[in-house]
């Protein structure tokens, strides 16, 4: 049994994830596959506020 070569493959990308991929594969010194690799392993960042911070000015 023969192992098939790995093909190319087209992916289409919005203009915001192409810049986000560029500004990173920059400021990390490495290519698009790196960037991807490295945005792929990131912690998920959380969007929710904190409790106890209504509105946000940290005055209570």
């Amino acid at each position: 049994m023969t192992t098939p070569a790995p093909g190319r493959r087209l992916i289409e990308i919005s203009d915001e994830a192409f810049d986000v991929l560029s500004r990173t594969a920059e400021t990390r010194g490495t290519d698009f596959d790196g960037a991807l690799r490295y945005l792929m392993q990131a912690p998920a960042v959380s969007t929710a506020r904190p409790d106890g911070d209504e509105d946000g000015d940290g005055d209570e």
